[in-house]
């Protein structure tokens, strides 16, 4: 097999934060424990249900962040437009953390790293 640098790759924190999410590794205490903290946290600390603690949860789910979701970043509308569309929240997060829109087309590299910054 060959290896290949994605297009999305180069310095700067949008590309960072785009790897980071795209794996599940972002930081949220899901894999690893967070700075000052000895356990891991299998579920989100945010929601009063038992909502697993990933990426996707916080970055479309997790009702603790929606208002910041909503005044802050594009995401809700992104994840609005997509289940307007049929779907699912998996095939959402995996659009909008490959660089899809809402049907499946390739953005640009402009706003695929937008989406980046968003996720600070």
């Amino acid at each position: 097999t060959r290896f290949e640098r994605c297009t999305y790759v180069m310095e700067g924190d949008a590309s960072s934060l785009i790897a980071k999410f795209k794996y599940n590794n972002a930081g949220l205490g899901n894999r690893y424990p967070r700075p000052g903290h000895v356990n891991t946290s299998e579920y989100c600390p945010l929601c009063p249900t038992s909502q697993l603690n990933t990426v996707e949860h916080l970055t479309f789910s997790c009702f603790a962040v929606e208002r910041v979701r909503r005044n802050v970043t594009s995401f809700s509308n992104f994840r609005d437009v997509c289940t307007l569309r049929g779907l699912t929240p998996d095939q959402t997060f995996m659009n909008f953390i490959s660089g899809l829109d809402s049907e499946g087309k390739v953005i640009s590299i402009k706003d695929y790293l937008a989406r980046g910054e968003e996720l600070k």
